[in-house]
């Protein structure tokens, strides 16, 4: 009861606009598994160390973002941390993601909250050791991750800033073609 308030809160412009955010970060394609179970997560990502498996994004309060503070929900997407502090694996595209506007990642968090609630936890990642350890993931992000704000070239177009923008970080097309 208490989310279907909070849904009749939520802004229809603000659901709005993180739908066309979600679609142009591709969330679906990731935190779904399943077609009739969209953002419930169980998505395998298969990878040289073994496979990583997406989280439900739904607004499930124990297998979801339900549960999410919009700073717990901003330093997941931003920063790959886990509300419980842990690292997440990179097949999450944070390091793209670290440069998109606080204000966009909770437009995003909207329009995921104004879903239906799956309730699907996450099948457990198939990683050998040493790349289940989580703690480990603090040297790959001193190695490769770089936070920091999305900056607009002065010298081209909005346009073309904007196209940046979608394809730099929303987009994260660099985190598999580069």
């Amino acid at each position: 009861m208490a989310l279907l308030a909070l849904c009749s809160e939520l802004s229809a412009d603000e659901i709005q606009k993180g739908e066309y955010l979600a679609r142009a970060a591709d969330c679906v394609g990731c935190h779904t598994s399943n077609p009739s179970r969209l953002f419930a997560g169980g998505y395998r990502v298969p990878t040289p160390f073994g496979d990583v498996y997406s989280t439900n994004i739904t607004p499930d309060q124990d297998t979801g973002i339900g549960g999410y503070s919009e700073d717990e929900f901003v330093r997941a997407v931003r920063e790959g941390v886990r509300r419980d502090g842990t690292d997440l694996y990179p097949a999450m595209p944070y390091d793209s993601f670290a440069r998109m506007s606080r204000d966009d990642v909770l437009a995003i968090r909207t329009y995921l909250l104004a879903q239906t609630p799956i309730i699907q936890p996450r099948p457990r990642n198939t990683l050998p050791f040493p790349f289940n350890q989580r703690w480990a993931l603090r040297l790959w992000k001193l190695a490769n991750y770089r936070p920091g704000s999305f900056t607009l070239d002065r010298s081209q177009t909005e346009a073309w800033n904007r196209g940046a923008y979608l394809v730099d970080v929303l987009g994260h097309c660099g985190a598999c073609h580069t």
